[in-house]
């Protein structure tokens, strides 16, 4: 794991007043930062290719060239670090305007050290953890594999940086999510990123096992401590681990503590009630695991992320020789609207489905939701969701195929007796498609 350092800090600071440049230093060297001081943007920018630094304070009126100016020429050369703006007090709009250039966080003058210290030490660290999930990201496009873990919410951001500790780690961890919210990926984010060595990965589902099979797996000693290589080194993900019989979980949680023979393990569950299973006093493995908890966000909660992960499959649908397929305005306006109680199993599903209904080349409200009251989440009987989503599959389908019932079956996979028969059960008039 690229881990978050606890090293001395290096700080660039830029005014042309050397009163505030020199209040600003003894602040922050009296809580060990290290300090350069530039009068103004020019000198500012060679220091810049001079030395290395963590974060950049800059006042925003100086004269030859302003601090928003300075910030973007450091930005377009290159330097990817935290910067914190001094504006006048009260200059709220130069603030504002800082921030949607790049900018971290802004300080009023006077400057107060400890407000001046925290921001600094937040803006370097929260830095440090967006570089890392930055660099996570990276890897997981390159990979491919990871589409549930994509975005740029918060919530995800929180999740792949707590993940990111278990990099490297032979760790057992529990992880917990509603279904479809990503667990699966998450999973196999954590045994593949900067791990050790795998000779060992065995995914196993309780309901599929017997009694006998689950206690040899989870409680059979794998190796001896000079085996190589050792049983650390090998990794069970348990799909729905909390339900295991409580004798095989107690069993378990006590040769975790012998992590040398035993084989890490990673626990999915998506039980509600997993609280109450962790509380209880049988349950011995989930005791343990938690404090190693990874809380997987239901998508509702990262709903900034619905853009990209909406673009990113329509991208993945269509390849690269096709004419991409985008999301109408309406479309993902209701989209951000709706709470997604089936998470990106349920997103995935409906995109699939309007890229199918579809007609040119773009997807619009009425493709993803077959009824209005869908996008404000109101539940309406299965039954008639799935008459409303047939029906308007259909429609479009025929208008595609312009009529043409070989063709239809052709794209729906259906067989065409089935397909005329669904037609007639909808009173669709195949005719009127025809040119």
């Amino acid at each position: 794991m690229e881990e978050i350092e606890s090293k001395i800090r290096r700080v660039l600071v830029v005014d042309d007043d050397l009163k505030i440049l020199a209040s600003i230093k003894d602040f922050l060297s009296a809580q060990n930062f290290i300090v350069e001081t530039a009068e103004n943007g020019f000198n500012a920018l060679e220091k810049l290719q001079q030395s290395t630094f963590d974060c950049l304070i800059t006042d925003v009126n100086m004269p030859r060239m302003d601090g928003l100016e300075f910030m973007e020429k450091a930005f377009h050369a290159g330097y990817d670090l935290p910067v914190i703006i001094l504006t006048g007090f009260g200059s709220v709009n130069d603030a504002v305007e800082a921030i949607r250039k790049g900018a971290t966080d802004y300080l009023s003058k006077p400057i107060n050290g400890s407000e001046l210290t925290n921001k600094v030490t937040k803006a370097i660290l929260e830095h440090q953890k967006s570089k890392i999930v930055r660099n996570l990201i990276d890897w997981m496009d390159k990979q491919g594999g990871y589409d549930r873990l994509f975005g740029t919410s918060p919530a995800l951001h929180e999740l792949l940086f707590q993940a990111s500790k278990f990099f490297g780690s032979d760790e057992s961890v529990l992880i917990v999510g509603e279904k479809g919210s990503g667990k699966q990926n998450l999973a196999k984010l954590l045994s593949h990123y900067g791990s050790l060595p795998i000779d060992f990965f065995i995914e196993i589902d309780p309901a599929d096992y017997q009694l006998d099979e689950l206690k040899k797996l989870l409680t059979t000693r794998y190796a001896k401590p000079e085996s190589n290589p050792p049983a650390s080194q090998r990794t069970i993900l348990i799909t729905e681990i909390s339900d295991l019989p409580v004798s095989i979980l107690n069993n378990t949680a006590w040769n975790q503590s012998a992590r040398k023979f035993y084989p890490r393990i990673l626990g999915l569950t998506s039980s509600e009630d997993f609280e109450k299973q962790i509380h209880g006093k049988e349950n011995k493995l989930l005791q343990f695991l938690r404090k190693n908890l990874l809380i997987v966000p239901q998508l509702c909660y990262r709903k900034e992320d619905i853009p990209l992960l909406a673009s990113r499959l329509l991208k993945k649908l269509r390849g690269n020789d096709e004419i991409p397929l985008k999301l109408a305005p309406d479309a993902m306006h209701a989209m951000m609207l709706y709470e997604w109680p089936g998470n990106l199993t349920e997103l995935e599903s409906k995109i699939e489905g309007a890229a199918v209904m579809a007609i040119g080349p773009q997807i619009f409200k009425n493709h993803v939701f077959g009824q209005d009251d869908m996008e404000t989440g109101e539940v309406i009987p299965y039954r008639e969701a799935k008459e409303s989503f047939e029906k308007s599959y259909l429609t479009n389908l025929l208008k595609k195929c312009k009529g043409n019932m070989s063709l239809a079956a052709t794209i729906s996979k259906k067989d065409r007796k089935n397909l005329y028969q669904k037609i007639l059960k909808y009173n669709i008039n195949v005719d009127k498609f025809r040119s």
